[in-house]
């Protein structure tokens, strides 16, 4: 094509693109190409003002592509033409006034800021410049999460055994609780898009009558949610400038046995049978049942002990040498099911973190921003379960707890916390490795990681992460003071981690939030940059209750307490929940005095 046709062409597009933009989204803009494709870019700003300058834009797939540029009054239109078909990164880089805000993808489901250009045809994206939150309110949520306590004084678990309608019930009254913040409770800065309203429940919202819900029905809770959170363009709530702290979440995951391998086959001079076995995570007790699993034959360990055998190269491995009480056949090679006479129950304890609206942020180099995250607790406290060893200091020893309708359980930590019995702990600074593909490699090679607190897809359980460019840090109840460091001296997960382990160039924490049930701000454990925010919503007491204040050194300084409002439930839910089913009493909603959005700082 000479200069002249692509000058032509160009002028062509430029007018179909602007033709597009007053029809709207579904028009046809590109002239087809037998095998090329255009790519039309839009950004608008948020409040439909015009732009101070000129918006950057580049597409990388496997060169960068430059992009000929329409300015209107509010809106950029930035045309690719005569792309080869294949996917497109965008990088977006506002300028002057619009230099640090808010990047928001037109399409709220979109992954990663890619866009696939065909043969022939026009592809679109479109953004949305947003001012970055300058400011930060806190809404408490302040509820009694604890267990509920019959006459005769004994402990039990408040709500349903059946989880499905319990996590039912108790999403209608959070729903509630949301509401009631935003339309009934003095003082929220609703209406202004420069603060960022941060609404947080206390630990234990979401347990059950059972003391926790199986494992597999903790995803229903957020959907549930977003329900009412992921209203943004409705005519009465618009959540988009909300960031929502459930509380936590009790899962559970039972660990009745495991599966090993026969290494060799003896007769003890009773006649009884003697087994090496590969090693058995969490070992093996007396009395535990040891079968073949495809097979009749089986037996009780009368005897245990670790040993050290070769295997089949030559290498020490390490595995236990079992007797049973029976004269049972097992061949070497066997696969066998090992159950323990008292089964294990592993916690899951998750803090629920959710962005309201729809809108999807994301960075400038176009990967997609954070809109949820789930922060796991590493450590388990003695009032964290009820049981005969609830709030002594047995517990530590003994590890046992009511759950699931099991007086007497042995409870572990979640699989990678560095709490007691953790299956096997995650040490921050530690590596480990993986095979996989990484963003942007064609090929599956194996990659070393270092083991950190920054929580970058929002699901790694990691106690840092950051949204809409802000970071924050989050700790439930006991991790806020879990770490040792001198006689009646702890300090918490957040203040070890960047005192410790943390690299140059990672974040800091602007925002540090404790939802907890039992638990207040130690002075020793505020993490966050100077004249950061932090945030406790506890649910001890009859009442529960939360605080808030700035780090401006020592204690800190508290933050105004500026209105309340009690939560009733209203309407057509007032006749399908008993409140006191669930909590002892309603609650009600704290509203906190807007204040300045930290700086951001570099580890």
């Amino acid at each position: 094509m000479c200069g002249l046709c692509r000058e032509k062409k160009a002028k062509e597009v430029r007018q179909k693109a602007k033709e597009a933009h007053e029809k709207g989204p579904q028009a046809e803009v590109s002239p087809k190409e037998e095998c090329k494709g255009d790519l039309i870019v839009e950004i608008t700003r948020k409040d439909k003002k015009d732009f101070s300058d000129h918006v950057g834009i580049k597409i990388t797939s496997k060169a960068i592509k430059t992009a000929d540029t329409q300015k209107s009054k509010n809106i950029e239109t930035h045309t690719f033409s005569g792309l080869e078909p294949g996917e497109y990164e965008i990088s977006i880089t506002p300028k002057n006034k619009e230099k640090d805000w808010r990047i928001i993808s037109g399409n709220p489901e979109s992954e990663d800021v890619k866009v696939k250009v065909t043969k022939g045809g026009t592809s679109r994206a479109k953004f949305v410049l947003a001012p970055f939150y300058k400011w930060i309110q806190f809404i408490g949520c302040e509820l009694p999460t604890g267990a509920g306590e019959k006459k005769s004084g004994d402990l039990y678990y408040l709500g349903k055994k059946d989880a499905d309608k319990d996590i039912i019930k108790r999403c209608k009254i959070m729903k509630n609780a949301i509401k009631t913040a935003y339309d009934k409770a003095s003082g929220v800065e609703k209406d202004d898009p420069l603060v960022l309203k941060v609404f947080m429940a206390p630990e234990f919202y979401f347990r059950g009558a059972e003391g926790a819900y199986p494992i597999e029905k903790v995803s229903k809770i957020m959907e549930n949610l977003k329900e009412e959170t992921n209203k943004s363009d409705e005519k009465d709530y618009d959540y988009s400038d909300w960031l929502f702290i459930f509380g936590t979440v009790i899962g559970y995951h039972k660990h009745e046995g495991t599966i090993s391998k026969v290494i060799k086959v003896e007769k003890a001079p009773t006649d009884k049978t003697i087994l090496t076995i590969d090693h058995v995570s969490r070992g093996i007790e007396v009395n535990s049942v040891i079968k073949q699993a495809h097979g009749p034959t089986g037996g009780k360990v009368t005897a245990v002990s670790e040993v050290t055998y070769k295997d089949d190269k030559g290498k020490d491995k390490k595995g236990f040498q079992v007797t049973l009480d029976t004269d049972a056949v097992f061949n070497k090679g066997d696969i066998i099911d090992v159950t323990r006479p008292t089964g294990d129950t592993e916690i899951f304890n998750v803090a629920l973190v959710q962005k309201g609206g729809k809108e999807n942020s994301v960075t400038s180099n176009g990967q997609k921003g954070l809109r949820q995250a789930l922060i796991y607790k590493e450590y388990i406290s003695s009032v964290d379960y009820l049981g005969k060893d609830f709030g002594k200091g047995d517990f530590y020893a003994n590890r046992k707890i009511d759950i699931h309708g099991d007086k007497s359980r042995t409870v572990l930590p979640t699989e990678g916390s560095q709490d007691d019995l953790s299956l096997q702990k995650n040490i921050p600074g530690d590596t480990y490795k993986w095979t996989g593909k990484k963003r942007g490699e064609d090929q599956v090679k194996e990659h070393t990681e270092r083991i950190s607190e920054i929580n970058k897809s929002g699901i790694g359980g990691g106690s840092v992460f950051t949204i809409d460019d802000i970071t924050f840090g989050l700790e439930v109840c006991l991790d806020h003071q879990s770490i040792y460091l001198a006689p009646n001296k702890y300090t918490g997960r957040l203040k070890d981690y960047y005192d410790n382990h943390a690299v140059a160039g990672e974040p800091k924490v602007q925002v540090h939030l404790i939802p907890s049930c039992g638990m207040s701000i130690q002075k020793d454990a505020i993490c966050c940059v100077n004249n950061g925010l932090i945030f406790n919503v506890d649910g001890d007491g009859k009442d529960g209750w939360s605080n808030a204040k700035v780090n401006s050194g020592g204690s800190g300084t508290f933050i105004n307490k500026k209105s309340e409002k009690k939560l009733e439930l209203s309407g057509k839910d007032w006749w399908t929940i008993t409140h006191k089913n669930y909590f002892q009493k309603h609650g009600l909603i704290r509203v906190y005095d807007k204040k300045k959005t930290p700086d951001k700082e570099v580890v």
